[in-house]
């Protein structure tokens, strides 16, 4: 019995002993979990303390009298256009005129077999010698009183006649020649060597591309601020061309359906490169100026269809990024349509590493109505509020 309780003695104190060893090893496992998560903590906290703010150079939003101008799209035309055919039918025999080529004023484009008509020309020259022969014969007579006044007239009539019939042909025969009567670029050859070619029927055209015009509609309310004679630029993305034009022609009646004005611009085309047919845009220098929202083009971040800026508050010190809406474009700067205001700071440079809310600190300053002109202090606020942020921390 005495060696039972022992035994149980023993069993009891194990069981107390394991139940302690247990509990020391849970609370050193916590002490340790614990420390693990203050030290992974406390450098975060140190970094956070410690960051460094952006350096960066800021703009200030002004509203500014920009030019305007009429935006205008158009159509290349030609000059002038011709439309060409054969006076006499016949088979072509020659065609050097080639399509899409230049032809000079009264360059051969085609001609008809004029065999034909020289033997009729000849036939017609003969006839006309011999009735002149007769005609010079009865004219001696008829000074002595020896031919009648109706032998006389009959004759005369004939020479007439004669003559007439040999000059027609001298036409036909001219008239198997197609030249072109302007200079231009041969835009339509609608016959062959070997064709045979129908009277009156219209197959080649030839279009004057110097000068060339370029033809647009503007819209009545617009139509104050132009004049003929005033200069236009013309723009043609397909040739990467921007070239200078008059205003040659204002309709003096609107199309019904649209209410807008037909209005002509002409353009030298020295280079030949205009060609009938191209897309053009006309920009028209407006006589009025507008006041406008504008940033320097720098300051634009563009994410797929989203274009934004960073703004400065100078609050907090931070710059935040804001979306906006721009405008028309006037070299380096942009018209801004919403987005932020007048007297707001935009960030210029060193904005490529920029997140939204970071600490920035102002290394120089541009006003919007003097770019170019740089503060070189070292400013750390500027005077803007920030009402509205994409993202991030927004107070």
């Amino acid at each position: 019995m005495r060696a039972n309780g022992i035994v149980l003695a023993l069993i009891k104190y194990e069981c107390e002993y394991s139940f302690m060893f247990m509990r020391k090893q849970i609370l050193i496992l916590a002490l340790i979990l614990f420390g693990i998560q203050f030290i992974a903590c406390r450098p975060s906290e140190e970094n956070a303390s410690s960051a460094q703010p952006a350096m960066v150079r800021v703009e200030r939003v002004r509203v500014a009298s920009m030019p305007r101008s009429l935006e205008l799209s158009g159509s290349v035309e030609a000059s002038k256009m011709v439309k060409l055919g054969f006076l006499v039918a016949g088979k072509i025999d020659s065609l050097p005129a080639q399509d899409n080529s230049w032809i000079e004023a009264g360059k051969l484009i085609a001609r008809v077999d004029p065999a034909n008509y020289e033997i009729a020309l000849e036939i017609a020259s003969a006839n006309l010698d011999q009735v002149q022969d007769e005609y010079n014969r009865l004219d001696q007579l008829q000074k002595t009183g020896s031919v009648t006044a109706s032998d006389f007239s009959k004759v005369s009539n004939g020479l007439r006649q004669a003559k007439a019939q040999r000059r027609l042909q001298q036409k036909n025969l001219a008239d198997t020649r197609l030249c072109s009567p302007i200079s231009g670029v041969l835009i339509k050859k609608g016959a062959e060597a070997g064709e045979i070619a129908p009277v009156g029927v219209p197959l080649f055209v030839v279009a004057a591309i110097q000068p060339i015009r370029i033809v647009s509609q503007i819209p009545e309310q617009e139509l104050r601020f132009i004049r003929q004679g005033q200069e236009a630029e013309v723009k043609v993305e397909a040739l990467a061309l921007n070239v200078k034009g008059l205003i040659t022609k204002i309709g003096k009646a609107a199309d019904p359906a649209s209410r807008s004005f037909p209005v002509e611009v002409e353009l030298a085309n020295t280079d030949k490169r205009l060609l009938p047919g191209m897309v053009a845009e006309i920009l028209i220098p407006h006589t009025d100026s507008s006041a406008q929202i504008t940033v320097s083009m720098a300051s634009l971040r563009r994410s797929g269809s989203e274009t934004t800026v960073f703004a400065v508050d100078s609050g907090t010190s931070r710059a935040y990024q804001r979306k906006i809406s721009i405008g028309k474009i006037y070299g380096d700067r942009a018209e801004i349509l919403s987005g932020i205001q007048s007297g707001d700071w935009v960030v210029t440079a060193d904005a490529s590493e920029l997140q939204n809310g970071v600490a920035v600190k102002v290394t120089a300053k541009v006003d919007g109505n003097d770019a170019g002109k740089v503060s070189g202090n070292a400013v750390e606020k500027v005077d803007v509020k920030v009402d509205e942020k994409v993202g991030g921390d927004a107070r």
